[in-house]
């Protein structure tokens, strides 16, 4: 039997048919082919009354814009049974954190089941007449139902909207070229911030997390080559990478948006230009090291990255606030981009974060990950 993965030629068929009503109402009797995404194996040439017909699955339909291939992660979950109670069905999405789950039949067709179809279906098996237990299902279904379906409106909402502030922008160079340099540098940092506004939007929908063991040297030319073309200004890059060279243990996206705010913040700190270093390297800590909070970070080795620019740097009352949410740096002449999300990422991935700064000393992020010596990948 073949299993389902990502990018794979599928035909869907979804159709809109509701499960059927059995009162009185129990929980526990729900299976997966209640409320599977069926597809055929072997592509379209099935005739799907026929693959309904011998299948007999109750179907629903309510997964907009989407198809089948792009459901399932690569590699491809275990799959389910389509007799597997709805009970386990849950508890399997617990344990592989994600949004589908393939479903096999006896026959070798197969389908997927979706959190979001799940509350769809015992949403519409009345919960509200259930037992106690199925009432807490309800409550959580609900509000897992609304939260996935915010996130698609979300992410297609911050895609148009990018849309038309890129708009804005080439407006605002179109403006630069006819001479209206004040209303077009206007223009173009409105523009600029408010893409930045929602590219942050929809990185908070996404939560997928992969750390693997990635070479210093591969890690540290990804960074430089993403902070170059994210420059602002007449400031130059550097790189080093210390010896022995480490290895990062380390999800790459995350390490990328961490960087990226951090260098954005950097930049806001130098309006008139400057450097900025980055420094990959390996490290055992022995002597005591604070985070930014003041709090000891673990001693022994560590692979580590520090951001350092030639910027106005912060006094300690700043420094002390930047990774409150909401917190802005605007009044020091910056915009203090997403810094709480930062600490959190940095945290999601076992590391610790510490600060050097100064008025007029420029300042030195240092994040510390968990890595060894030495080039390793894995």
């Amino acid at each position: 039997m073949t299993l389902l993965t990502a990018g794979a030629a599928l035909h869907p068929l979804v159709l809109p048919v509701s499960v059927e009503q059995r009162p009185p109402f129990d929980v526990t009797a729900l299976r997966a082919r209640d409320v599977v995404f069926a597809v055929h194996a072997n592509g379209a040439e099935a005739d799907p009354r026929a693959f309904l017909g011998l299948v007999g699955w109750n179907m629903i339909g309510r997964f907009p814009g989407r198809i089948f291939g792009d459901l399932l992660p690569d590699p491809c979950p275990c799959p389910v049974s389509v007799d597997c109670p709805l009970d386990e069905v849950l508890e399997q999405f617990e344990r592989e954190g994600q949004g589908a789950l393939p479903v096999v039949d006896d026959s070798g067709f197969q389908g997927a089941v979706t959190r979001a179809s799940v509350a769809e279906a015992l949403l519409s098996e009345g919960l509200d007449r259930a037992t106690p237990r199925a009432a807490a299902w309800t409550r959580m279904l609900r509000r897992l139902h609304a939260l996935e379906s915010h996130a698609l409106r979300v992410d297609a909402l911050t895609h148009d909207l990018a849309n038309a502030l890129h708009s804005v922008g080439v407006l605002a160079a179109d403006l630069g070229a006819r001479g209206s340099a004040k209303e077009s540098e206007w223009l173009s940092h409105a523009a600029e911030h408010a893409i930045s506004l929602l590219g942050r939007l929809r990185e908070e929908g996404q939560d997928d997390f992969f750390p693997e063991l990635a070479p210093g040297a591969e890690l540290l030319e990804g960074l430089v080559r993403q902070t170059r073309l994210g420059l602002r200004g007449s400031i130059d890059v550097y790189a080093q990478l210390g010896s022995p060279e480490p290895s990062l243990c380390v999800d790459r996206t995350d390490l990328e948006r961490i960087v990226a705010n951090l260098v954005t913040n950097a930049c806001d700190a130098m309006p008139g230009g400057g450097s900025l270093r980055l420094t990959v390297d390996y490290v055992e800590l022995g002597a005591e090291e604070l985070d930014v909070f003041g709090r000891p970070i673990a001693r022994g080795p560590w692979a580590r990255v520090q951001i350092d620019d030639s910027g106005h740097g912060m006094d300690p009352s700043m420094l002390r606030s930047v990774f409150q949410p909401q917190f802005s740096t605007r009044a020091a002449h910056g915009r203090g981009l997403g810094l709480s999300s930062v600490q959190r990422l940095v945290r999601r991935n076992g590391g610790a974060i510490s600060c050097r700064t100064g008025v007029g000393a420029g300042t030195t992020f240092t994040l510390y990950f968990k890595g060894s010596r030495g080039p390793q990948s894995g």
